[in-house]
């Protein structure tokens, strides 16, 4: 076998051992890499090594198991801005709209790879605020936008994520699905609130999450059901500019 052939090869198999990883497998036993891929466990010893040293997985120092390392979520950030794109130029308007009749920060979310990613926000003139970056990565069980990306999602999914949380149940995000909203208060941060509402696609499917978010004493306190409302009509502004159709049963 010639030499470029075998790095293709192994190229192919390091590709193979990286796509067993999966929301619900998020992280993988060396035996189970080697069942999973059908490789040997030699070769698979061979390719992991070089993917570890390399920062593309990294390993448990509790259970010993592997997980996608920092550079396979730097390639995925970077995709999923790429992906993105087109939706922050739409949701920038209503964002832009959103803030500045309530002159709180304006943000839209959306799932990857198990969390919440912000790919968009207009930020408040107040000097208190709360920050948002694009691109930080965020919890889907905590935060209003999270939990409603999580009541929107595929039930076998939502569950594999909030396993752990006592306080998520079908229920709750049962409830969530039927208000169209969220608010949470200090979830993530202790004085911060946010209340936020879903993006739907042509399928009606919900793909992103818009938040209104700062200060509970601005947010929560004073003149809520307007912001509630304000936030609603801005993520079906920018559903339909997306081809959802809004009907009234």
């Amino acid at each position: 076998m010639s030499e470029k052939v075998s790095n293709v090869r192994s190229i192919e198999r390091a590709f193979s051992l990286l796509e067993c990883f999966k929301q619900d497998k998020p992280e993988l036993s060396f035996i189970e890499l080697s069942q999973l891929t059908g490789l040997s466990p030699s070769t698979v010893h061979r390719i992991v090594s070089t993917l570890e040293r390399n920062s593309y997985l990294e390993r448990s120092i509790d259970n010993k198991k592997y997980y996608l390392g920092y550079k396979v979520i730097q390639l995925g950030n970077i995709s999923s801005y790429n992906l993105n794109s087109n939706l922050r130029k739409i949701a920038y308007p209503s964002l832009s709209e959103l803030k500045d009749i309530h002159n709180e920060t304006a943000s839209i979310y959306v799932v990857n790879n198990g969390y919440r990613i912000c790919i968009e926000r207009v930020e408040t003139t107040y000097d208190l605020r709360r920050v948002i970056n694009i691109g930080d990565r965020l919890p889907l069980d905590a935060g209003a936008p999270g939990r409603l990306l999580l009541a929107h999602m595929e039930k076998d999914v939502a569950q594999k994520i909030i396993s752990d949380n006592k306080k998520l149940t079908d229920y709750h995000l049962a409830e969530l699905r039927s208000k169209g909203y969220a608010v949470s208060d200090g979830e993530r941060a202790e004085g911060v609130a946010s209340i936020a509402a879903p993006v739907f696609d042509y399928n009606n499917k919900a793909i992103a999450a818009i938040s209104l978010s700062g200060p509970s004493t601005r947010i929560i306190k004073k003149d809520i059901t307007d912001k509630i409302s304000s936030v609603i009509n801005a993520a079906k502004k920018i559903s339909r500019k997306l081809g959802w159709e809004d009907i009234v049963l």
